[in-house]
C-alpha cells in the first residue's frame, strides 16, 4: 500500500515538474476520449440502449416486397394478415397499424396530434400495459364494432388534459368524431415514432359503404410481429414465405411473386443510421490511436531523457519492474487527467447534438451522457494509459543501465529512437485515411446541396394542414376539403408579402406518407398497348394537387393543360404526368388523351392524361429516378395537404401570418407545421450532414494531432542532436543545409505514412461506397488533394523545430556538452 501510494506520489512530482508535457498529452487524450464518448453516447442510445419492449429480440416487422428491383415494398392487407396469423406457426402474435398526422379539438381550437390507428393485438404483442385504464379488445377493434374508443399517450394526458386522473370515460373529439378514454399509456411510450393517441384500426374503415379494405391488393398497413421462443428470424421468414407461397396460387391476381420480409425491429428503425455509426466507430478508434501515439511519443521521448535517472534508481536497489511501475503509474495519472477533459468535451458535444439534428427523434432514442457513456469514457482512459504507457516502460526497461552510468550522459539518442519512427509513420497514415474519409463525405454534402430538384425551392414556405369529416361519401368529402382547402388559399394569397399560393400533398423535402430515400413502385396498366407491354411497375411518386401548385413551384408545363375547376368528380378521373413518364410510355408521341389505371385489376378506373410537366425531385438522395402522376384535389379528396406560399421579405415574420390566416379560414383546420422550404431541407440531410461534420471534426483533430506529432518529435530529435548540429555549424554547415537535414527527415517519415495511408484510403473509400453520393470511393481529386494537405502541415510542423536548429550556437552547443 506504501508503495502504491509513493508512485503516485512521484507521479505527481513527475506532472509538477513538468506540466507543459502533461498539458500536452492531456489534451492529445481528452481530444481522442471525448470525440470517442461523444460518438459512443449516439451508439449507445441508437444501436444500444435498452428498447422498451418485453423481449425485444423477438420483436420483427413484416413487409410485403411485390417486386424487389423496382422498389415495390408494401405492408399487408387485412385479409392477408388474417392468414398469416392462422397459418404461421413461428409467430405468436402479429400486429397492424397505421399512422397519420390528425386533429383534436378541445376548448373550440383544433390542434394538430400523431394519431396511430392500432390492432388490439399490437399493446399485448409489444408487452405494454396503460398505467390507467385499458387497451382495445378484440371485439371493439371490429369492422362495425364499438370502435369509437382511444388511448391517451403520457404526455397528451399530461399537457392537453393536465393529468386529470378522471379522464378515463370521458369524451374527447378526434378526427372530427367523438371518442371516449378508456386509457393513458406510461410515460415515453409513444409507439410507433411519435404518436400522440391510439384508436382501433378498424375505425379507420368505420362508416364506408364499400368495404374497399377487404382486397387482398391493399397492402398499406405496417406489421409488427413477435417470434415464438426459439425461433429466429431466418426460420420464421422461410414459414412465412411459405404461406405466402400458397396464397399466390390459391390468389394469383393479387399474390403473385409476392415475398415475405422480416426485419429485427429495432432495425428497421434505426433505418440507414447503423452504417454511419459503425464509421464514426472507426473513425474516433483511429483518433484514440493516434492520441495515444502521440502520448506514447512524448513519454518516449521523456523516457529517453531519464535513463540517468532511472539507472540511479537501479542502482540504490529499484527493480526493472519497479520502474516500469512506476511509468505507468505516471501513464495512468496523465489518462486520468486526459479523461476527465474527455467528458467534459463530450458533453459538451452532446449538448451540441440538437443542432445538428433538427428532427424529434423517437421516442426511444435518448442521446445524452449517462452513466453508461460515463463508464465508456473511464474505462477508455485507463485503457489509453495502458496502451500509450506500455511502449515507453518497455522501452526503458531494455535498456542497458550499467551502460547508461558508464556513459555518465543525459540520454541515448538511439533509445526508442525506431520505435518514435514508426509511430510517427502510423499516425500519419491514420491521419490520411480520416481525411479521405472526411473529404469523401463532404463532396457528398456539397453534391446534395447542389441537386436540381426541378423546382425553385427559394423563399418557399410549406404549411401542413389536416380536417378530417367523418362517415362521408366521396362526394361530401370532395365538397368539404376542397372547401376548407379552397379558403385557407384565398386566405393565403391575401397576405402582404405573398407572390403566388398553391397546394398539395407532396412537395419536395416533404412527404405526407414516412417513405425511406426511394420511391415505391406502383404498378398501373397502359390502355391500349401490346398486353406484353401494357402491365408496367415503375418507382412513382403520387401527388393529389390543387390550384396554383405548379405555378408556385415554378414546375414548367410542357405540354397539354393543368387542373381547373371544372375537372370534379362529375368528370372522368384526369391525370397530369411528368415529361420522363410520358417519354417513357409513349416515346415520340404526345402523351395528351392517353389513359392508364393503377393496378392489373379492372376495378380501378381509367385516368386521362390531361398534361405533361417537367421532371420533380422530391428527395435529393433519391437515386431511383422514376415517374411523378398528378390528380386533382376534386377528384381525389385528401383529408392533408400543404399549402406553399412563395413569398418576399422576412420568413419568421410569414409564419406568423400563415398560422393567423389559415385559422381564421376556418378553425376546424389543424396546422401541422409551417415552415421553409430550407428548414425542410435541412430536416431530410441531417443525417448525412451530422455524419459529415463529425467526420470533419474527427480530421481536423486527427490533422492537429500528426501535426503535433511530428512536431513532438522533430523538436525532441534537435534536442537530441544540438551538440551534432553545433560541430556540423562549427566545420562550416550552412543555415538551408541543417534546414534539410531535420525536415528531411520529418517529410521522409510523413511520405512513408502517406504511402500507407494511401492503401487504407482507397480501402476505406471502396466500403463507404453506399453511403457517398455523387463520389466514388475512389476520387481522384480526394486521394490527390488530402496527402497534399497532410503533407503541407506536416511541413509547417516539421519547419518550426527545423529552423530553431539553425539557431544553434555552436560554441553554446559544445560547452553544454
Amino acid at each position: 500500500m506504501n508503495l502504491a501510494l509513493n508512485d503516485w506520489k512521484q507521479a505527481w512530482r513527475q506532472v509538477i515538474a513538468r506540466p507543459w508535457m502533461a498539458l500536452a498529452i492531456a489534451v492529445t487524450l481528452g481530444l481522442g476520449i471525448g470525440a470517442s464518448a461523444a460518438v459512443f453516447s449516439l451508439v449507445y442510445g441508437i444501436l444500444l440502449r435498452p428498447y422498451p419492449y418485453r423481449e425485444p429480440d423477438r420483436l420483427v416487422r413484416l413487409e410485403t416486397v411485390l417486386n424487389e428491383s423496382a422498389g415495390n415494398v408494401r405492408g399487408a392487407s387485412i385479409p392477408d394478415l388474417e392468414d398469416l396469423r392462422s397459418r404461421a406457426g413461428a409467430v405468436e402474435g402479429v400486429g397492424a397499424y397505421l399512422a397519420f398526422p390528425n386533429t383534436l379539438t378541445a376548448d373550440g381550437q383544433t390542434y394538430a396530434v400523431n394519431l396511430t390507428f392500432l390492432d388490439a393485438r399490437t399493446f399485448p404483442l409489444l408487452g405494454v400495459s396503460p398505467i390507467l385504464g385499458r387497451g382495445f379488445t378484440l371485439e371493439e377493434d371490429q369492422f362495425n364494432g364499438d370502435v369509437k374508443k382511444t388511448v391517451l399517450s403520457h404526455g397528451l394526458w399530461r399537457d392537453m388534459f393536465g393529468a386529470d386522473p378522471g379522464i378515463i370515460g370521458k369524451v374527447i373529439e378526434a378526427r372530427g368524431d367523438h371518442y371516449t378514454v378508456i386509457g393513458v399509456m406510461p410515460p415515453g411510450f409513444r409507439f410507433p415514432e411519435k404518436t400522440d393517441l391510439w384508436i382501433p384500426l378498424m375505425a379507420r374503415y368505420a362508416g364506408y359503404r364499400e368495404p374497399y379494405w377487404r382486397d387482398r391488393g391493399f397492402r398499406v398497413h405496417d406489421v409488427v410481429a413477435r417470434l415464438r421462443p426459439g425461433v429466429n428470424v431466418r426460420k420464421a421468414q422461410s414459414e412465412m414465405q411459405a404461406t405466402a407461397n400458397a396464397l399466390a396460387q390459391q390468389f394469383p391476381q393479387t399474390n403473385r411473386g409476392t415475398q415475405i420480409r422480416l426485419t429485427p425491429l429495432r432495425d428497421s428503425e434505426v433505418g440507414n443510421v447503423a452504417p454511419y455509426l459503425r464509421l464514426l466507430l472507426a473513425a474516433v478508434a483511429m483518433l484514440v490511436l493516434i492520441g495515444c501515439v502521440n502520448a506514447a511519443n512524448l513519454l518516449l521521448a521523456r523516457a529517453a531523457a531519464r535513463e540517468k535517472e532511472m539507472a540511479v534508481r537501479a542502482a540504490l536497489g529499484a527493480g526493472r519492474w519497479r520502474l516500469v511501475r512506476q511509468l505507468l503509474v505516471e501513464s495512468l495519472l496523465l489518462s486520468v487527467a486526459g479523461g476527465v477533459l474527455g467528458i467534459a468535451l463530450a458533453w459538451g458535444a452532446v449538448k451540441a447534438f440538437p443542432a445538428l439534428v433538427p428532427i424529434e427523434l423517437p421516442f426511444w432514442m435518448r442521446i445524452e451522457l449517462d452513466a453508461q457513456v460515463i463508464g465508456f469514457g473511464v474505462l477508455l482512459s485507463l485503457a489509453t494509459g495502458l496502451l500509450f504507457g506500455l511502449s515507453p516502460a518497455l522501452q526503458l526497461a531494455r535498456v542497458d543501465l550499467n551502460g547508461v552510468l558508464k556513459e555518465g550522459s543525459r540520454g541515448s539518442s538511439s533509445a526508442g529512437g525506431r520505435l518514435r519512427s514508426v509511430l510517427v509513420v502510423g499516425e500519419v497514415a491514420l491521419s490520411l485515411v480520416l481525411l479521405c474519409g472526411a473529404a469523401l463525405m463532404g463532396k457528398s454534402l456539397v453534391n446534395l446541396a447542389r441537386v436540381d430538384m426541378g423546382v425553385k425551392t427559394d423563399h418557399l414556405m410549406v404549411a401542413r394542414m389536416a380536417r378530417f369529416v367523418p362517415n362521408a361519401t366521396q362526394a361530401e368529402l370532395a365538397q368539404q376539403y376542397g372547401g376548407s382547402f379552397r379558403r385557407a388559399i384565398e386566405a393565403l394569397a391575401q397576405l402582404p408579402g405573398v407572390v403566388s399560393v398553391g397546394v398539395g400533398t407532396e412537395v419536395p423535402y416533404s412527404a405526407l406518407e414516412p417513405r425511406g430515400e426511394e420511391r415505391n413502385a406502383q404498378q398501373f396498366t397502359i390502355r391500349g398497348q401490346d398486353e406484353r407491354e401494357a402491365l408496367r411497375n415503375a418507382p412513382t411518386q403520387f401527388a393529389s394537387i390543387g390550384p396554383g401548385f405548379f405555378e408556385t413551384l415554378q414546375i414548367p408545363l410542357v405540354e397539354g393543360r393543368t387542373f381547373n375547376e371544372a375537372d370534379d368528380l362529375s368528370q372522368p378521373v384526369r391525370l397530369i404526368v411528368n415529361r420522363r413518364m410520358a417519354e417513357t410510355l409513349w416515346p415520340g408521341q404526345s402523351a395528351v388523351g392517353r389513359q392508364l389505371r393503377w393496378g392489373a385489376a379492372g376495378t380501378n378506373p381509367w385516368m386521362t392524361v390531361i398534361g405533361v410537366v417537367e421532371n420533380v425531385k422530391y428527395n435529393p438522395i433519391e437515386r431511383r429516378l422514376g415517374f411523378e402522376t398528378y390528380l386533382f384535389y376534386r377528384q381525389i379528396p385528401i383529408p392533408q395537404m400543404q399549402a406553399i406560399v412563395r413569398f418576399q421579405g422576412g420568413a419568421e415574420a410569414m409564419v406568423t401570418r400563415i398560422r393567423s390566416a389559415i385559422r381564421e379560414a376556418d378553425a376546424q383546420i389543424a396546422i401541422v407545421h409551417v415552415k421553409t422550404m430550407d428548414s425542410l431541407a435541412s430536416e431530410t440531410l441531417w443525417q448525412r450532414r451530422l455524419w459529415g461534420v463529425l467526420m470533419g471534426a474527427f480530421a481536423g483533430l486527427a490533422l492537429l494531432l500528426a501535426s503535433m506529432g511530428l512536431y513532438g518529435v522533430m523538436s525532441y530529435l534537435v534536442s537530441l542532436r544540438t551538440r551534432e548540429i553545433g560541430i556540423r555549424m562549427a566545420l562550416g554547415a550552412r543555415r538551408h543545409t541543417v534546414l534539410m537535414l531535420v525536415t528531411g527527415h520529418g517529410m521522409r517519415l510523413t511520405l512513408i505514412g502517406v504511402g500507407i495511408g494511401l492503401v487504407g484510403a482507397f480501402a476505406v473509400g471502396r466500403l463507404m461506397r453506399g453511403l457517398l453520393f455523387g463520389v466514388g470511393g475512389s476520387d481522384p481529386a480526394t486521394l490527390i488533394g488530402s496527402p497534399l494537405v497532410l503533407l503541407l502541415v506536416a511541413f509547417a510542423a516539421c519547419s518550426v523545430p527545423a529552423l530553431r536548429a539553425t539557431r544553434v550556437d555552436p560554441l553554446t552547443a559544445l560547452r553544454a556538452e
